[in-house]
């Protein structure tokens, strides 16, 4: 039996979000009170990068719900984010909300254009790309690793599929040609077109695996052990969303240098650490590089 991520792939059923009375009922069924613990995935496909009116697509893929909405920032623009329901809630709201995780891969796009084009700082980030990296060094300290592409962190996940890895593939190259420099339409137009299903597809296989991926790599993180690790792990995800903020930020900026578990230990260290975390000293560095050494040691 084919799993459900498979069929969401393969057969997605997207929301169109076009118009305000589309997008007040997404807000309600994600502030919907009975569902328990919501996820949100979370991608910007930019069909013309820089030019945000003309080519933004947001897909909100909400668990454990699996509901995929497609918003139209084409035909909505800023009032995709300010349109209030009669609560007083918002997308905007929802997505600074501090208390329902957004799962992203590589946030820094998405987090740089919501908040120099729509002022929207997004809160509870889970980058899946830094995620990733930690858990590849915690697992193997001394081998130096690269920041990896989605495409290469689904083809080695444990629990994404030989079926959904295929799956993912082939809606990843039909939708190459799909969007170019011409693209420039609102979605509503395309839902009569044959190629409505294409974009659906599309925009499904930016997201739909993503919950696989942040399982995988949370087990990987959330032991006793750990703890201090995954700190670390957040904050760095905090300081990549604040570089991403700032205007001429440098997205690849060192890339495509290895990283060792000192150089990430040391880039951590530098970071001011989370609220929840001890307040960084010479002493309590000297500490923690005793306890790594001392895990390293006991693997």
């Amino acid at each position: 039996m084919a799993s459900m991520s498979y069929r969401d792939l393969t057969e997605p059923k997207a929301l169109l979000v076009d118009s305000v009375p589309c997008l007040l009922s997404m807000i309600n069924a994600i502030f919907d009170s009975t569902i328990d613990a919501p996820l949100l995935c979370i991608d910007i496909k930019e069909t013309r990068p820089g030019d945000h009116r003309l080519s933004s697509i947001l897909t909100l893929y909400l668990l454990p719900t699996r509901r995929l909405y497609l918003i139209d920032l084409f035909t909505l623009e800023a009032k995709a984010f300010s349109t209030l329901d009669s609560h007083g809630r918002s997308l905007k709201s929802i997505l600074e909300a501090k208390d329902i995780p957004k799962v992203i891969f590589d946030c820094r796009p998405d987090v740089g254009l919501l908040w120099n084009h729509y002022e929207v700082s997004l809160d509870n980030v889970i980058d899946l790309q830094i995620m990733e990296l930690s858990a590849g060094l915690n697992f193997s300290p001394f081998v130096d690793h690269h920041l990896q592409s989605l495409a290469l962190c689904i083809h080695q996940s444990e629990k994404i599929t030989p079926e959904e890895q295929a799956a993912w593939r082939s809606t990843k190259r039909d939708s190459q040609s799909l969007f170019n420099d011409d693209w420039n339409c609102r979605l509503s137009s395309l839902t009569t077109s044959p190629l409505w299903q294409d974009v659906v597809k599309s925009c499904a296989g930016d997201v739909v695996l993503l919950s696989h991926l942040y399982e995988e790599y949370e087990a990987k993180l959330d032991t006793p052990r750990e703890k201090l690790w995954k700190l670390y792990t957040l904050a760095l995800m905090e300081e990549r969303i604040r570089n991403s903020k700032l205007e001429g930020y440098e997205r690849i900026k060192n890339d495509d240098l290895p990283w060792s578990r000192a150089a990430f230990d040391l880039a951590a260290w530098q970071l001011a650490p989370p609220q929840n975390a001890p307040q960084i000293t010479e002493s309590y560095l000297s500490s923690l590089n005793e306890l790594l050494i001392s895990s390293w040691l006991q693997r």
